[in-house]
């Protein structure tokens, strides 16, 4: 297959592209950067350098991925955060919509990313989301039902377009675990907040399985959350981690410091989610790491 994919440069997108190459498919990533670090030396493998997508990039694509989006964590929500937020998220979305309108030979499928925040956050609530469920009403839950709702605007027949919500991808080498680890090896891990709050997470491995599943048919839904079918509270992940580096997980950060640092933004570890892949599964997708443990296991050692 010819694949595009727009965010490609990033953990997922990096990781995608080596998988998809394995595969023998073609790869074109869309980056604004114009001289990217290259994943592969592949000849299957093209960088197309630009600010905005347009319908010649995209003739006779089989598929579009779009993961593109500014990195929302670790950084304070200001005015300004929130429009680059949105910008390229929505607005890049829009962009891609309207590429897509003005083919003569468009992609069959836009696989287009979104993000678990669209059920909301919540520090303690034991509520369990799936793709059925109602969007949450706080930014995150606003910002990410704008973003799908961008898709809406496809005016062919051709392109078929599937919603896949991300939850926290476990990987050493970036997201929230390679953060955390560093932490928890000087003995100073342990839960955030009320350690209540739900983390939706997902192996490396299985989210980039669960993409490629998703190209492969047509597929019956066109929401699906791409998290493991057994989240956590923050304080089993942090008892699990603690565990899998043989170091105590008992030094609790206040939610306060991080409301301190980060306003508003420190939701996104202060507040989370419990989130089922229900679609992927009733479609029969098999996860390789389901458990916590064994996620972790096979990722640190």
């Amino acid at each position: 297959m010819k694949i595009g994919i727009s965010g490609g440069t990033g953990l997922i997108g990096s990781k995608l592209t080596q998988a998809l190459l394995e595969r023998s498919d073609e790869v074109f990533i869309f980056t604004r950067n114009n001289n990217p670090k290259r994943i592969s030396e592949s000849k299957l493998l093209h960088y197309i350098s630009t600010k905005s997508i347009e319908s010649s990039d995209l003739e006779g694509l089989n598929v579009l991925v779009n993961l593109a989006g500014e990195n929302i964590a670790g950084v304070r929500w200001t005015d300004s955060a929130k429009e680059k937020f949105y910008k390229s998220r929505v607005d890049h979305t829009r962009n891609i919509v309207d590429a897509i309108n003005s083919c003569k030979n468009p992609p069959a499928l836009l696989l287009n990313a979104s993000a678990i925040g669209f059920y909301g956050s919540y520090p303690d609530s034991k509520l369990e989301f799936n793709e059925d469920s109602p969007q949450g009403k706080d930014y995150l839950g606003k910002l990410c039902a704008n973003w799908e709702v961008a898709t809406s605007g496809i005016n062919n027949k051709k392109t078929k377009v599937i919603l896949a919500r991300i939850g926290i991808v476990l990987d050493t080498q970036g997201g929230a675990l390679a953060k955390l680890v560093p932490i928890f090896k000087s003995f100073i891990g342990g839960p955030i907040g009320s350690g209540e709050q739900g983390m939706s997470w997902i192996h490396s491995q299985d989210i980039v399985r669960a993409f490629i599943f998703l190209m492969e048919k047509n597929r019956k839904n066109s929401v699906f959350n791409l998290t493991a079918p057994k989240p956590r509270s923050n304080y089993q992940f942090s008892k699990s981690l603690g565990k899998a580096l043989q170091r105590p997980a008992i030094f609790p950060t206040p939610s306060f410091a991080l409301d301190a640092i980060f306003g508003e933004g420190s939701i996104v570890v202060t507040q989370g989610q419990f989130v089922l892949p229900q679609n992927l599964q009733a479609e029969g997708f098999e996860f390789q790491f389901p458990e916590l443990d064994l996620a972790l296991e096979n990722l640190l050692q």
